[in-house]
């Protein structure tokens, strides 16, 4: 089976940290025998031509999202995985054979103000957050429109709060609930694993990947963790 994963960023040599969690799933793809590809849209004038790169035996392609189809064409892949959708790129992967999935993870469906993605501490946050606002009901709409226009169109989000955001922002039905799935994200079992040291400690031990934003709340994930 050939997997076309598309992705909104991808690591490159020049920044192996850009989206690490789809390259995360990218490599179990591989490790269980699938053959994929990555697609990276890009967006403007600027980007005409094909630039494909390999990245830790992953072969990827960066193109305007006017030329999508000519990747579809070269790859022909089973299935298309698309990360943080974008209404004019899901029109360009719709031209494919085979099924498409569409997977949200938290900003490409919520209305960010609402879930502090701009902090309340300045002046400037709070006017982004307010302009945010109508920008993310029309993603949100359009998103909408192909979701029900389309209807083999699988969607999937890895926890089942996101999958509540997803029929709240996006107005679904209740026929559309078994359209989304809820699938985790994968864990390296060979760096992250417990240890005998940790179990005989008298305290708290955590590890925190995400960046000190006040949109990630591990202030909160302290608080829970000491009681």
């Amino acid at each position: 089976m050939k997997i076309l994963v598309v992705s909104h960023s991808y690591p490159s040599e020049d920044n192996k940290h850009a989206f690490g969690f789809v390259h995360a799933r990218v490599k179990l793809y591989k490790k269980y025998g699938y053959t994929t590809y990555v697609l990276v849209p890009l967006y403007g004038s600027s980007f005409k031509e094909i630039n494909a790169y390999i990245f830790e035996g992953i072969k990827v392609f960066r193109v305007n999202v006017n030329y999508i189809e000519e990747i579809i064409n070269v790859v022909d892949p089973d299935v298309i995985a698309y990360h943080f959708p974008e209404p004019r790129a899901i029109i360009r992967l719709l031209s494919t054979r085979g099924p498409l999935v569409l997977w949200f993870h938290g900003a490409d469906a919520l209305i960010r103000f609402f879930h502090y993605y701009y902090d309340p501490f300045t002046i400037k946050n709070l006017i982004n957050g307010l302009i945010s606002i109508p920008n993310d009901i029309k993603h949100d709409l359009l998103l909408r429109k192909i979701i029900f226009k389309y209807r083999t169109i699988q969607m999937i989000t890895p926890s089942y709060w996101m999958k509540k955001m997803l029929l709240r922002y996006l107005m679904l039905s209740r026929s559309d609930i078994g359209r989304i799935h809820v699938i985790p994200n994968p864990v390296d079992t060979d760096k992250f694993k417990p240890i005998k040291p940790c179990y005989e400690r008298q305290r708290n031990v955590g590890i925190s990947v995400r960046a000190l934003y006040y949109k990630y709340g591990v202030d909160m994930a302290i608080k829970a963790m000491c009681g």
